[in-house]
């Protein structure tokens, strides 16, 4: 679906991306590790193309839905949460609308304005408008960091039951590699190393 093939990327002599090289199929999951400022968003901005590269290829199959799930999604402050998803994905995901924010347990706080939700629930409404939009490929940045462990917990099994979109997650959350039995990187020096 997505390729990505020796990417270079750097801004004058600071090199985020050197030789990078990903393959994205269907269905299947990668969560990319590092530290603040190795690269991670960069990369996701180059695999959803937001953002260009120096040298390399990226290669997307014809027809391909990519949903990106910034960090802190951004919502209409004016509209509530339920017409900020309705607005985002139209009235076709009426079905959706129905079961998905209880199993992210945000259902209660579908008529809340968005400066009205905690970080935890800011997040899980991003995850559920990138589940609403039904795409190939979801990319999420960071789509756990501020929700507990036990509502963790509950957003994987969700994440996983809820869509058959390929899963692109950045995260500092060693633990989600396991817990969604997908292909885990760590993003280190420019380098893109599989663990």
């Amino acid at each position: 679906m997505i390729t990505l093939h020796n990417i270079y990327k750097h801004y004058g002599l600071n090199t985020l991306l050197e030789d990078v090289s990903l393959t994205i199929e269907p269905h299947s999951t990668h969560i990319i590790h590092g530290v603040s400022g190795s690269g991670k968003t960069t990369l996701l901005n180059i695999i959803s193309g937001y953002e260009s590269f120096q040298s390399g290829q990226r290669r997307v199959a014809d027809r391909i839905r990519i949903h990106y799930a910034m960090q802190y999604g951004h919502f209409f402050d004016e509209l509530t949460m339920e017409e900020n998803l309705r607005f985002a994905c139209g009235d076709q995901h009426q079905i959706g609308l129905q079961t998905l924010p209880e199993s992210l347990k945000v259902h209660h706080r579908l008529t809340a304005y968005p400066y009205e939700l905690s970080g935890g629930e800011r997040q899980r409404f991003n995850i559920l408008r990138a589940l609403l939009d039904n795409p190939d490929v979801v990319i999420l940045d960071e789509p756990t960091s501020a929700l507990d462990h036990t509502t963790k917990h509950s957003v994987l099994s969700t994440l996983r039951e809820c869509t058959q979109a390929a899963l692109i997650i950045v995260t500092h959350d060693m633990e989600l590699t396991t817990r969604l039995n997908g292909y885990g990187y760590q993003l280190t020096h420019g380098k893109l190393l599989m663990l």
